[in-house]
């Protein structure tokens, strides 16, 4: 089964974070998209990639597509 596609990820990490006025932890909005999605991940979003096997892929993806997100102007970065 696929991965859900990295546009899908940021449409829903952008749900969350409208939900919370713009801004949640990191974890908070991860938590907050599981508990929403959960039934809807793929074997493969719920596998783990051989470099951070303490962490679902689909929780990683979407650390990177957030990171894609600042980059291109779209997320403020936050220390």
């Amino acid at each position: 089964m696929a991965l859900t596609s990295p546009s899908e990820l940021r449409a829903r990490l952008l749900r969350v974070l409208s939900m919370h006025g713009g801004a949640l932890q990191r974890r908070e909005a991860l938590d907050e998209m599981d508990e929403i999605w959960r039934g809807s991940w793929t074997a493969d979003d719920l596998s783990t990639p051989p470099s951070r096997s303490f962490e679902l892929k689909w929780r990683n993806r979407t650390s990177f597509e957030r990171q894609r997100m600042v980059e291109d102007g779209l997320l403020a970065h936050h220390k």
